[in-house]
């Protein structure tokens, strides 16, 4: 089965490397939709080792090496976790910083911390400066803001092209 990108710049990280790595991200990426989904990801590290990767475990390891956010693992991510000089999944609280300024509503501005917490396999946020929390809403592919998280409700929706 020929391995299929979801972007050139995919291909081009690609061509850079052995075709058994290619195989062995074709391991992970079951469907063959060009990137790792959270449960393909879960599936083989279970698989490999059920002890050491429980939920949590993979998803501090997703939240770490998916760089664009958007729940799935690229080839490009999927390279850079694979052949990475540091250990990234040690821990990801407090990794990742997301600003929010320029909101008219001016209580929803600061620095939203990554604060090791999860909210449908994907990391959450807090903002000291204000008390709200930040996460992402997949079903609406919005960023929500709320002084909890939850599903329902939201002070403040940020729309986005990226999850």
């Amino acid at each position: 089965k020929k391995l299929e990108f979801k972007d050139q710049n995919d291909r081009e990280v690609a061509g850079q490397y052995d075709e058994k790595v290619l195989e062995a991200f074709q391991k992970f990426d079951a469907d063959g939709s060009g990137s790792i989904s959270r449960d393909e990801l879960a599936e083989v590290l279970k698989a490999l080792d059920p002890e050491d990767w429980d939920n949590e475990s993979v998803d501090e390891l997703l939240a770490a090496a998916d760089k664009n956010g958007d729940g799935e693992l690229s080839v490009k991510e999927f390279l850079n976790w694979a052949f990475t000089e540091n250990d990234i999944i040690t821990s990801t609280k407090g990794n990742v910083t997301l600003r929010v300024e320029g909101c008219p509503r001016e209580q929803f501005n600061g620095d939203y911390v990554q604060d090791g917490k999860y909210y449908n396999h994907r990391p959450t946020f807090y903002c000291r400066e204000n008390d709200y929390c930040m996460f992402y809403d997949a079903e609406t592919k919005q960023w929500r803001i709320f002084w909890r998280v939850s599903p329902q409700y939201s002070s403040c929706r940020v729309k986005t092209s990226r999850g």
